[in-house]
């Protein structure tokens, strides 16, 4: 069934049209329930999912304060975006955040660029460790760390002065399995 858009024509008696405005009124009804609870059951007009079309080019740079919810292509896959501005620099990036692991390092950017990393490392008195990550995914200021030992009760490992935005110097008794995670932009 198809919408009819010229339905009632002026000079059409409401007896001779009413087939076709029926016809209208379920065709709204079908179209509309794509994504939403259709009109005659429960929920009406509640979504049951947000369909999107093909992903944008460019971010919208709307005028502001129009905000615009939109999909991209970001490394081959749609991904979903929020701009509220006219800027590209306005759009945050909702989903799927970068995600590496290199070894027994991973690493996560979340889409407002707070960065995570954790892993686990082999040590012996005082070893140090390297953050994973170059570019994009390396910390950019000196980030927030915790320290672990693993299979030692009690025990802890610290960490020296000399931590950076590149790693960290663990300091233990003798030989140890450390795990760390560190939190910064």
């Amino acid at each position: 069934m198809v919408y009819q858009a010229d339905i009632p024509d002026p000079n059409d008696l409401i007896s001779i049209s009413q087939g076709e405005i029926k016809d209208n009124f379920t065709a709204l009804n079908v179209g509309f329930a794509i994504d939403h609870y259709a009109y005659d059951v429960a929920d009406a007009g509640k979504h049951k999912k947000i369909t999107y079309q093909a992903p944008l080019v460019a971010d919208p740079g709307l005028a502001s304060p129009i905000a615009s919810l939109y999909t991209k292509t970001i490394a081959g896959k749609s991904q979903l975006f929020f701009q509220n501005g006219a800027l590209a620099t306005d759009a945050v990036q909702l989903t799927t955040p970068t995600i590496t692991t290199v070894g027994n390092d991973n690493s996560i950017t979340t889409p407002w660029g707070i960065k995570i990393k954790w892993g686990r490392f082999n040590g012996n008195n005082s070893t140090a460790v390297t953050f994973a990550g170059v570019g994009a995914n390396a910390f950019t200021a000196v980030p927030a760390l915790s320290l672990g030992r693993e299979g030692a009760a009690g025990s802890t490992v610290s960490y020296s002065v000399g931590m950076t935005v590149a790693g960290f110097t663990a300091v233990a008794s003798g030989p140890f399995v450390g795990t760390y995670i560190a939190i910064g932009v």
